[in-house]
């Protein structure tokens, strides 16, 4: 027994410094937290776990509630669809708006659609025109934007029944005012995404 009990404390004994030295040539995992830090964290009690997890809901659902609420819908015909439009511009007296569709997403960046029918003297249509920089093209599908949810009622004759103009400097964007040739209606249409 007691040769067993000294090669035990040989085999220690010349283990200890060997696994030193392995332990020494074992590269380090490196820690982004420094040990105290991590015993700090360690100690917190459920409670405070409990009140950050909460702060995060309020602050998760605060954004949420800012950034994707606040007028989003779509409005069929109403009143308030050309200051939707038109960043809060009063619809002129002139103008007369037959139809009119406004959707906004619920998305935190502005996306938004709008068209209208309407009718307009041709000075309120020049003063547009040269406002925006717009430039006349003849309409074609090449040049007609696809858009989400796209009306019956706007333009609804084929496209060679319209005179069409389009921002100089944005060609491919999806800005287009159409005048019907035989009546003169106007029909105006965007979208942002």
């Amino acid at each position: 027994m007691q040769a067993t009990a000294r090669r035990l404390s040989l085999v220690s004994a010349t283990s200890t410094p060997r696994r030193r030295l392995i332990r020494s040539l074992r590269p380090r995992k490196k820690c982004l937290m420094s040990r105290s830090s991590i015993r700090s964290i360690q100690s917190w009690q459920p409670a405070h776990w409990r009140l950050i997890f909460a702060c995060a809901c309020i602050v998760v659902s605060g954004f949420h509630m800012v950034s994707c609420s606040g007028g989003s819908g779509s409005w069929d015909d109403d009143a308030k669809n050309w200051s939707r439009a038109f960043a809060g511009r009063q619809q002129p007296p002139d103008v007369k708006v037959a139809h009119s569709r406004y959707w906004k997403s619920p998305h935190f960046t502005y996306e938004a659609e709008y068209f209208f029918e309407f009718t307009a003297p041709q000075e309120f249509l020049n003063a547009w025109i040269a406002g925006q920089k717009l430039v006349p093209t003849q309409p074609t599908k090449e040049n007609t934007p696809q858009y989400f949810e796209r009306p019956d009622w706007f333009t609804p004759k084929t496209l060679g029944d319209y005179e069409m103009w389009l921002p100089e400097d944005d060609p491919n964007g999806k800005f287009r005012i159409y005048r019907d040739r035989s009546t003169g209606t106007l029909f105006v249409t965007d979208c942002s995404t």
